[in-house]
Protein backbone atom coordinates (compact mmCIF):
# COMPACT_ATOMS: atom_id res chain seq x y z
CA UNK A 1 0.00 0.00 0.00
CA UNK A 2 1.23 3.30 -0.71
CA UNK A 3 -1.59 5.12 1.66
CA UNK A 4 -4.75 5.03 3.56
CA UNK A 5 -7.71 4.13 1.02
CA UNK A 6 -9.67 1.62 -0.83
CA UNK A 7 -7.72 -1.09 -3.00
CA UNK A 8 -8.79 -4.12 -5.26
CA UNK A 9 -7.27 -7.50 -6.36
CA UNK A 10 -9.09 -8.25 -9.58
CA UNK A 11 -8.88 -11.98 -11.01
CA UNK A 12 -8.36 -14.19 -8.11
CA UNK A 13 -9.17 -18.12 -8.66
CA UNK A 14 -12.33 -19.51 -6.63
CA UNK A 15 -10.28 -20.40 -3.14
CA UNK A 16 -9.62 -19.34 0.48
CA UNK A 17 -7.58 -16.59 0.96
CA UNK A 18 -5.30 -14.92 3.78
CA UNK A 19 -4.91 -11.05 3.84
CA UNK A 20 -2.41 -9.11 5.14
CA UNK A 21 -1.02 -5.35 4.39
CA UNK A 22 1.73 -3.34 4.31
CA UNK A 23 2.62 0.62 3.93
CA UNK A 24 5.37 0.86 1.94
CA UNK A 25 7.06 3.65 3.47
CA UNK A 26 10.24 3.92 1.32
CA UNK A 27 8.29 2.96 -2.10
CA UNK A 28 10.92 -0.19 -2.60
CA UNK A 29 8.22 -2.97 -3.15
CA UNK A 30 9.66 -5.23 0.25
CA UNK A 31 8.10 -5.12 3.62
CA UNK A 32 10.51 -3.39 6.17
CA UNK A 33 9.32 -5.65 8.75
CA UNK A 34 11.47 -3.29 11.51
CA UNK A 35 10.12 -0.09 10.44
CA UNK A 36 6.79 -0.31 8.00
CA UNK A 37 3.74 -0.42 9.32
CA UNK A 38 1.31 -3.53 8.91
CA UNK A 39 -1.83 -5.50 10.04
CA UNK A 40 -3.57 -8.50 8.81
CA UNK A 41 -7.28 -8.80 8.10
CA UNK A 42 -9.37 -10.17 11.45
CA UNK A 43 -11.54 -12.68 10.10
CA UNK A 44 -8.86 -14.71 7.98
CA UNK A 45 -9.29 -17.00 5.62
CA UNK A 46 -11.18 -15.18 3.18
CA UNK A 47 -13.28 -17.41 1.37
CA UNK A 48 -13.93 -16.11 -2.16
CA UNK A 49 -16.62 -17.76 -4.83
CA UNK A 50 -16.37 -18.50 -8.94
CA UNK A 51 -17.93 -15.37 -9.87
CA UNK A 52 -18.66 -13.55 -6.77
CA UNK A 53 -17.24 -10.03 -5.39
CA UNK A 54 -15.83 -9.34 -1.64
CA UNK A 55 -15.89 -6.27 -0.23
CA UNK A 56 -15.78 -3.99 2.60
CA UNK A 57 -12.69 -6.23 4.14
CA UNK A 58 -10.67 -3.79 6.11
CA UNK A 59 -7.50 -4.12 7.69
CA UNK A 60 -5.97 -2.05 10.01
CA UNK A 61 -1.88 -1.26 10.02
CA UNK A 62 -0.20 -0.89 13.25
CA UNK A 63 3.92 0.63 13.36
CA UNK A 64 6.27 -2.16 14.17
CA UNK A 65 6.73 -2.80 18.55
CA UNK A 66 9.20 -5.11 18.56
CA UNK A 67 12.22 -5.09 21.19
CA UNK A 68 15.29 -3.08 20.60
CA UNK A 69 17.36 -5.81 22.34
CA UNK A 70 16.71 -9.43 21.22
CA UNK A 71 17.73 -12.42 23.84
CA UNK A 72 19.73 -14.95 22.24
CA UNK A 73 19.95 -17.68 24.02
CA UNK A 74 21.60 -21.68 24.45
CA UNK A 75 19.74 -23.71 27.19
CA UNK A 76 22.07 -24.39 30.09
CA UNK A 77 20.19 -27.83 30.78
CA UNK A 78 21.31 -29.38 27.73
CA UNK A 79 21.77 -33.55 28.71
CA UNK A 80 23.70 -36.62 26.28
CA UNK A 81 25.43 -39.71 26.95
CA UNK A 82 28.84 -41.05 25.98
CA UNK A 83 28.68 -41.54 21.70
CA UNK A 84 25.61 -39.84 22.09
CA UNK A 85 24.48 -37.03 19.26
CA UNK A 86 22.90 -33.96 21.12
CA UNK A 87 20.80 -31.22 18.98
CA UNK A 88 21.79 -27.77 20.48
CA UNK A 89 19.65 -24.99 19.60
CA UNK A 90 20.37 -21.38 19.51
CA UNK A 91 17.54 -19.87 20.33
CA UNK A 92 16.00 -16.10 19.75
CA UNK A 93 13.01 -14.17 21.26
CA UNK A 94 11.93 -12.16 18.34
CA UNK A 95 13.12 -12.87 14.68
CA UNK A 96 11.67 -9.73 13.04
CA UNK A 97 13.79 -8.17 11.08
CA UNK A 98 16.74 -10.48 11.26
CA UNK A 99 18.58 -10.53 7.90
CA UNK A 100 21.58 -12.69 8.40
CA UNK A 101 23.64 -13.70 11.52
CA UNK A 102 27.02 -15.05 13.05
CA UNK A 103 27.79 -16.90 16.13
CA UNK A 104 31.36 -18.47 17.03
CA UNK A 105 30.73 -20.99 19.94
CA UNK A 106 32.97 -22.64 22.15
CA UNK A 107 33.38 -26.30 23.92
CA UNK A 108 35.58 -28.52 25.86
CA UNK A 109 36.84 -30.39 22.73
CA UNK A 110 37.95 -33.22 25.53
CA UNK A 111 34.18 -33.63 25.83
CA UNK A 112 32.37 -32.77 22.53
CA UNK A 113 32.79 -32.48 19.20
CA UNK A 114 30.70 -30.80 16.69
CA UNK A 115 29.12 -32.51 13.67
CA UNK A 116 26.43 -30.55 11.86
CA UNK A 117 24.61 -27.60 11.63
CA UNK A 118 20.66 -27.66 10.21
CA UNK A 119 17.88 -24.56 10.02
CA UNK A 120 16.34 -23.75 13.28
CA UNK A 121 12.35 -23.61 13.70
CA UNK A 122 11.98 -20.01 12.25
CA UNK A 123 14.18 -20.08 9.49
CA UNK A 124 11.91 -20.04 5.99
CA UNK A 125 12.89 -22.79 3.06
CA UNK A 126 15.06 -19.52 1.34
CA UNK A 127 17.78 -19.45 3.70
CA UNK A 128 21.38 -21.14 4.23
CA UNK A 129 22.54 -22.39 7.47
CA UNK A 130 26.31 -24.03 7.18
CA UNK A 131 28.85 -24.33 9.70
CA UNK A 132 33.18 -23.70 9.69
CA UNK A 133 35.20 -25.78 12.10
CA UNK A 134 38.18 -23.12 13.52
CA UNK A 135 41.17 -23.51 14.32
CA UNK A 136 41.32 -23.68 18.72
CA UNK A 137 42.61 -20.34 20.78
CA UNK A 138 43.90 -22.40 23.62
CA UNK A 139 44.18 -26.57 23.77
CA UNK A 140 41.21 -28.03 24.59
CA UNK A 141 38.65 -25.61 23.04
CA UNK A 142 37.29 -26.35 19.58
CA UNK A 143 35.05 -23.57 18.39
CA UNK A 144 32.75 -23.36 15.51
CA UNK A 145 32.17 -20.85 13.07
CA UNK A 146 27.73 -21.06 12.06
CA UNK A 147 26.49 -18.40 9.29
CA UNK A 148 22.74 -18.22 8.50
CA UNK A 149 21.58 -16.11 5.58
CA UNK A 150 18.30 -15.27 4.13
CA UNK A 151 18.14 -14.92 0.26
CA UNK A 152 16.08 -11.85 -0.05
CA UNK A 153 13.98 -11.97 3.31
CA UNK A 154 14.23 -10.94 6.48
CA UNK A 155 12.66 -13.04 9.30
CA UNK A 156 9.12 -12.60 10.04
CA UNK A 157 7.98 -11.77 13.69
CA UNK A 158 8.39 -14.71 16.25
CA UNK A 159 10.28 -16.46 18.28
CA UNK A 160 12.29 -19.84 18.09
CA UNK A 161 15.56 -21.67 17.33
CA UNK A 162 17.78 -19.96 14.44
CA UNK A 163 20.07 -22.78 13.59
CA UNK A 164 20.69 -25.88 15.41
CA UNK A 165 23.82 -27.47 16.13
CA UNK A 166 24.74 -31.56 16.11
CA UNK A 167 27.74 -32.04 18.75
CA UNK A 168 28.91 -35.93 19.61
CA UNK A 169 29.34 -36.53 23.10
CA UNK A 170 33.11 -38.39 23.13
CA UNK A 171 33.00 -41.95 23.76
CA UNK A 172 35.39 -42.15 26.72
CA UNK A 173 33.61 -38.85 28.76
CA UNK A 174 32.60 -39.51 32.21
CA UNK A 175 28.98 -38.83 33.74
CA UNK A 176 29.23 -36.06 35.51
CA UNK A 177 32.06 -33.99 32.49
CA UNK A 178 30.15 -30.98 31.31
CA UNK A 179 31.19 -27.84 28.96
CA UNK A 180 30.19 -24.35 28.46
CA UNK A 181 28.63 -23.83 25.14
CA UNK A 182 29.87 -19.81 24.98
CA UNK A 183 29.83 -17.09 22.57
CA UNK A 184 33.08 -16.70 21.98
CA UNK A 185 35.38 -13.75 21.35
CA UNK A 186 32.53 -10.74 22.77
CA UNK A 187 28.94 -10.03 20.97
CA UNK A 188 27.54 -7.21 18.91
CA UNK A 189 30.65 -7.24 17.13
CA UNK A 190 31.48 -8.71 13.65
CA UNK A 191 32.08 -12.21 15.56
CA UNK A 192 28.56 -12.55 16.95
CA UNK A 193 25.79 -10.80 15.50
CA UNK A 194 22.48 -10.02 14.10
CA UNK A 195 22.17 -7.92 11.03
CA UNK A 196 19.09 -6.49 9.36
CA UNK A 197 19.16 -5.65 5.52
CA UNK A 198 20.55 -2.29 6.01
CA UNK A 199 23.67 -4.01 7.54
CA UNK A 200 22.76 -2.50 10.72
CA UNK A 201 23.60 -4.75 13.85
CA UNK A 202 20.23 -5.66 16.22
CA UNK A 203 21.28 -5.28 19.34
CA UNK A 204 21.01 -8.55 21.34
CA UNK A 205 21.94 -10.11 24.82
CA UNK A 206 24.12 -13.61 24.53
CA UNK A 207 23.34 -16.08 27.07
CA UNK A 208 25.64 -19.33 27.09
CA UNK A 209 24.69 -22.93 27.67
CA UNK A 210 26.02 -25.85 29.09
CA UNK A 211 25.62 -29.48 28.02
CA UNK A 212 26.07 -32.06 31.19
CA UNK A 213 27.36 -35.80 30.08
CA UNK A 214 24.71 -38.55 31.93
CA UNK A 215 25.37 -42.00 32.24
CA UNK A 216 23.63 -44.20 29.60
CA UNK A 217 22.80 -48.06 29.40
CA UNK A 218 22.01 -50.44 26.22
CA UNK A 219 19.54 -53.00 26.26
CA UNK A 220 19.32 -55.43 23.84
CA UNK A 221 16.33 -56.87 23.88
CA UNK A 222 15.79 -59.97 21.92
CA UNK A 223 12.12 -61.03 19.29
CA UNK A 224 10.17 -64.21 19.78
CA UNK A 225 9.86 -64.39 23.54
CA UNK A 226 9.79 -61.92 26.74
CA UNK A 227 12.70 -60.32 28.06
CA UNK A 228 13.06 -59.74 31.47
CA UNK A 229 14.77 -56.32 32.31
CA UNK A 230 15.49 -53.79 34.43
CA UNK A 231 16.76 -50.14 34.49
CA UNK A 232 20.09 -49.36 35.99
CA UNK A 233 19.65 -45.71 35.75
CA UNK A 234 16.48 -43.09 36.06
CA UNK A 235 15.39 -42.74 32.94
CA UNK A 236 15.46 -39.10 31.27
CA UNK A 237 12.05 -40.71 28.84
CA UNK A 238 9.97 -42.38 31.30
CA UNK A 239 7.44 -43.29 28.86
CA UNK A 240 7.57 -47.07 27.89
CA UNK A 241 6.16 -46.33 24.31
CA UNK A 242 8.71 -44.01 24.01
CA UNK A 243 11.54 -45.16 25.38
CA UNK A 244 11.55 -48.79 23.60
CA UNK A 245 11.35 -48.83 19.70
CA UNK A 246 8.96 -52.14 18.27
CA UNK A 247 7.59 -52.15 21.82
CA UNK A 248 4.48 -54.68 21.83
CA UNK A 249 3.61 -55.27 25.29
CA UNK A 250 4.89 -54.27 29.04
CA UNK A 251 4.76 -55.28 32.57
CA UNK A 252 5.19 -54.32 35.97
CA UNK A 253 4.43 -56.84 39.09
CA UNK A 254 3.06 -54.76 42.38
CA UNK A 255 1.61 -57.99 44.08
CA UNK A 256 -0.08 -58.33 40.79
CA UNK A 257 0.81 -57.68 37.07
CA UNK A 258 0.35 -54.01 35.69
CA UNK A 259 1.06 -51.94 32.78
CA UNK A 260 3.43 -49.54 33.82
CA UNK A 261 3.01 -46.05 32.58
CA UNK A 262 6.60 -44.48 34.09
CA UNK A 263 9.72 -46.57 34.25
CA UNK A 264 11.55 -46.74 36.92
CA UNK A 265 15.26 -47.47 37.61
CA UNK A 266 15.35 -50.92 40.11
CA UNK A 267 11.89 -52.27 38.81
CA UNK A 268 11.83 -55.17 36.56
CA UNK A 269 9.82 -55.81 33.70
CA UNK A 270 8.43 -58.18 31.17
CA UNK A 271 9.01 -56.66 27.88
CA UNK A 272 8.02 -58.06 24.23
CA UNK A 273 9.35 -56.06 21.25
CA UNK A 274 7.99 -56.73 17.43
CA UNK A 275 11.84 -57.60 16.75
CA UNK A 276 15.38 -57.25 17.88
CA UNK A 277 15.38 -53.81 19.70
CA UNK A 278 18.51 -52.12 20.92
CA UNK A 279 17.75 -48.97 23.45
CA UNK A 280 20.16 -46.70 24.60
CA UNK A 281 18.91 -45.39 27.75
CA UNK A 282 20.17 -42.14 29.19
CA UNK A 283 19.60 -40.53 32.77
CA UNK A 284 20.48 -39.98 36.03
CA UNK A 285 22.12 -42.97 38.23
CA UNK A 286 20.47 -42.91 41.68
CA UNK A 287 21.21 -42.06 44.89
CA UNK A 288 22.13 -45.50 46.24
CA UNK A 289 21.82 -49.10 45.53
CA UNK A 290 19.63 -50.14 47.82
CA UNK A 291 16.86 -52.27 46.20
CA UNK A 292 13.77 -52.49 48.85
CA UNK A 293 11.96 -55.80 48.96
CA UNK A 294 8.53 -56.50 50.57
CA UNK A 295 6.96 -59.16 51.84
CA UNK A 296 6.58 -62.21 49.00
CA UNK A 297 7.72 -61.93 45.53
CA UNK A 298 9.32 -58.90 43.99
CA UNK A 299 10.43 -58.16 40.38
CA UNK A 300 13.59 -56.29 40.90
CA UNK A 301 17.41 -55.13 39.16
CA UNK A 302 20.75 -54.33 40.88
CA UNK A 303 22.10 -50.68 39.63
CA UNK A 304 25.29 -52.91 39.18
CA UNK A 305 26.62 -56.14 38.81
CA UNK A 306 26.26 -57.41 42.28
CA UNK A 307 25.95 -61.01 44.16
CA UNK A 308 22.65 -62.42 45.37
CA UNK A 309 23.34 -61.39 49.08
CA UNK A 310 23.49 -63.90 52.29
CA UNK A 311 19.93 -63.00 53.79
CA UNK A 312 17.50 -64.86 56.13
CA UNK A 313 14.51 -63.44 54.76
CA UNK A 314 15.13 -64.49 51.15
CA UNK A 315 13.76 -67.39 50.75
CA UNK A 316 14.95 -67.86 46.67
CA UNK A 317 16.25 -65.69 43.34
CA UNK A 318 15.00 -66.73 39.76
CA UNK A 319 16.60 -65.21 36.46
CA UNK A 320 15.16 -65.25 32.87
CA UNK A 321 17.04 -67.01 30.08
CA UNK A 322 17.22 -64.66 26.71
CA UNK A 323 14.85 -65.02 24.05
CA UNK A 324 13.71 -67.64 22.43
CA UNK A 325 14.53 -70.00 24.92
CA UNK A 326 13.47 -67.81 27.93
CA UNK A 327 12.71 -70.38 31.06
CA UNK A 328 13.85 -69.76 34.77
CA UNK A 329 16.69 -70.03 36.34
CA UNK A 330 17.49 -70.23 39.85
CA UNK A 331 19.75 -67.92 41.29
CA UNK A 332 21.95 -69.06 44.57
CA UNK A 333 23.64 -67.17 47.16
CA UNK A 334 26.82 -65.61 46.30
CA UNK A 335 25.74 -65.86 42.10
CA UNK A 336 25.75 -62.53 40.60
CA UNK A 337 23.03 -60.64 39.20
CA UNK A 338 23.77 -58.42 35.96
CA UNK A 339 22.39 -54.93 35.93
CA UNK A 340 19.97 -54.68 33.05
CA UNK A 341 18.61 -57.85 34.24
CA UNK A 342 15.24 -58.38 35.97
CA UNK A 343 14.97 -60.70 38.67
CA UNK A 344 12.42 -62.69 40.78
CA UNK A 345 12.80 -62.52 44.72
CA UNK A 346 10.51 -64.33 47.00
CA UNK A 347 11.43 -61.93 50.73
CA UNK A 348 9.39 -63.79 54.25
CA UNK A 349 9.39 -59.62 55.36
CA UNK A 350 10.51 -56.26 54.21
CA UNK A 351 14.09 -56.27 53.42
CA UNK A 352 17.09 -54.35 51.74
CA UNK A 353 18.97 -55.87 49.36
CA UNK A 354 22.29 -54.19 47.69
CA UNK A 355 22.81 -51.90 49.98
CA UNK A 356 25.76 -49.41 49.43
CA UNK A 357 28.19 -49.66 51.91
Amino acid sequence: LQAPGAYSIAGLLAGSYYLAAFLDVDDDGHYDVLTEPAGEYANNPVVVAEGSTVNDKNIILQDPNFPQVREVSISSDLKGSPGAIVQVPINIDEGAGVDSFQFVISYDDTVIVDTDVIKGSLLPDDWLVFRLPLEPVTKGTGRVKIIGQGLGNELLPGSGSLAILKFKVKNDAQAGQYTDLSFDDGTNNDTNFLMDSQLGIINGNYTAGKLTVVPSFVLQLKAGGWNLISLPIEPNITNPQALIPNLVSIWEWNGSYIVPTVLQAKKGYWVLVSQDTQVTVEGTRPADNTVHLFSGWNLVGPIENAARPVSANIISAYGWGAPPAGGYQAIGVGQVCNQGSGYWFLATQPTDIWSSP
